[in-house]
């Protein structure tokens, strides 16, 4: 698989999924200082200070609580980050770009006009991968109201269907938009 998607079970950081997502286990070889930015849908640059304002629920806390979240992460080969542009600035900005399209399918899926989230780039394994925090509280277009995710919805994530007595394996949404989204991004950008 080109991509690879997958659900992190709840952090138990005392300092909260937001923080472990942008300052945790950081490799000085690949990734230089300040290279571990968070984004969201809207800025290339938000702190963690801003992140977790925009996931948490309420305004009691400093940050949101761990249960409060999803942690997914999206997973790419090197070669096809290395296709993604022509130095690190452009495949980073590349997998932005493929995470914010992931997010706004995951969107639609989930029934919502917007998900508060937040991601990291990180480049500490050889597999280049995106880490991305994801509020379960959300506006419900069809019900009007706010409800609260309980799980990703299967068709979003990989998963078995049984199909004609046969175990059919179904990317899911993110995985399909991720896989998508990378292949258009090399088709413009032919590197050389």
């Amino acid at each position: 698989m080109r991509v690879v998607v997958c659900v992190q079970p709840q952090s138990a950081s005392t300092r909260g999924l937001v923080h472990y997502i942008a300052h945790s286990k950081i490799d000085p070889t690949r990734e230089s200082i300040g290279s571990r930015n968070l984004f969201d849908d809207r800025s290339d640059l938000v702190n963690v200070e801003q992140a977790n304002f925009s996931l948490k629920l309420g305004v009691s806390t400093n940050r949101p609580k761990n249960e409060d979240l999803f942690h997914v992460v999206i997973s790419f080969r090197p070669e096809d980050f290395q296709k993604l542009g022509v130095d690190e600035k452009e495949r980073r900005r590349s997998l932005r770009e493929i995470t914010r399209n992931s997010m706004r399918n995951l969107e639609k899926t989930v029934g919502t006009e917007s998900l508060d989230w937040a991601a990291a780039i990180h480049r500490n394994t050889d597999n280049p991968h995106v880490h991305i925090a994801i509020s379960k509280h959300f506006l419900s277009l069809e019900k009007g109201k706010h409800e609260m995710l309980k799980r990703i919805p299967t068709s979003a994530l990989p998963h078995y269907e049984l199909v004609d007595q046969k175990k059919v394996f179904v990317p899911g949404v993110l995985m399909e938009t991720a896989a998508k989204k990378m292949d258009e991004i090399i088709a413009r950008n032919p590197v050389k």
